[in-house]
């Protein structure tokens, strides 16, 4: 298993072509980056899609300005012996980072539970001592 991310800017999609060395691709969460300069204080939203092959694209989520959310957790998993990949960013001024990892074997989603569920305790745990 093997981390991927990238940085997502507006006007530069970017493609993914699958290596079946790495195994499948999974997609767990998309960030928001920055909204830019001054200039783009006009754009009230940032959404990203995807585009598998010749299939129509999909939006995987959106961003609004001044709301609280600032990271969207995704369950996106691409085979590897789909067409390429093309992520696009939608808007102007904002830049958003896609994060997630690589599955040679097929139990990486376990594994990604089970360090969910770890940090899940461990925040718990660290809570509980703040308050006594």
């Amino acid at each position: 298993m093997g981390f991927w991310g990238i940085e997502l800017e507006c006007g530069k999609p970017y493609i993914y072509r699958h290596d079946k060395m790495l195994g499948k691709l999974h997609i767990t969460q998309a960030a928001l980056v920055s909204w830019g300069h001054v200039w783009a204080l006009s754009t009230y939203w940032c959404a990203v899609q995807v585009k598998v092959g010749s299939k129509n694209p999909i939006l995987i989520c959106k961003f609004v300005r001044n709301s609280l959310i600032e990271s969207i957790s995704l369950g996106l998993e691409f085979d590897e012996g789909e067409d390429d990949i093309v992520f696009e960013l939608l808007s102007t001024g904002c830049k958003v980072h896609l994060t997630g990892y690589h599955d040679k074997n097929g139990n990486g989603r376990d594994q990604v539970l089970f360090l969910i569920a770890l940090f899940a305790v461990a925040s718990l745990l660290n809570w509980c001592l703040l308050l006594q």
